[in-house]
């Protein structure tokens, strides 16, 4: 009695699909507006107590940006508005990126009788994406009660899953192959 499997394989591997290290630097003059205006916008009229722990708050905590007194609702002003307006600004954004996005795969394959051949792939995606930015705003204007001021940014992201990948070909006749595959999303 004949054993069906002719012959079978095992492999391992481990693929780098992307590459996440990067620098970019971009600056410019802007005389139209500043980030503070935005942290006017996002403010609103809400209480100081309730502003956004990451942007608005820290904001106003520095004096960025501050309520007027005795207004109700709360209306916000910008350290540009305290010294006479904005007139222009250097504005610099520096952004590193690093990390990788892998995969390690464990496959097999088996050839059944020189008439099928199966094969199988497990495979487990890993990343890692880490982003540090700062952004930096130069004061042009004469009076120079604000200088510069400068936000930090640090992002860091892991995560890993799972797929399968399998295919099958059947020898129907000496002349004829037919195929199929199948890979399943990333989980």
């Amino acid at each position: 009695d004949k054993n069906p499997v002719e012959n079978y394989q095992f492999g391992f591997g481990l693929t780098r699909m992307n590459d996440f290290n990067n620098k970019v630097i971009i600056e410019g003059e802007n005389n139209q507006n500043s980030l503070l205006d935005t942290y006017l916008e996002y403010a609103g009229n809400k209480n100081p107590n309730s502003l956004n722990a990451f942007d608005t708050r820290p904001a106003f905590d520095t004096f960025l940006i501050d309520t007027l007194p005795g207004e109700t609702p709360f209306t916000y002003i910008n350290a540009y508005d305290y010294i006479g307006g904005f007139t222009s600004a250097i504005q610099r954004k520096s952004i590193e990126t690093s990390g990788s996005m892998n995969e390690v795969v464990l496959s097999g394959g088996l050839n059944i009788g020189d008439k099928l051949y199966f094969g199988l792939t497990l495979g487990f995606p890993y990343m890692r994406y880490k982003q540090k930015s700062s952004y930096t705003e130069f004061n042009q204007t004469d009076q120079r009660d604000l200088d510069e001021f400068t936000v930090y940014e640090d992002l860091d992201t892991k995560g890993s899953g799972f797929n399968i990948k399998m295919g099958a070909i059947v020898k129907a006749t000496q002349f004829l192959r037919l195929g199929a595959a199948f890979d399943t999303p990333t989980c």
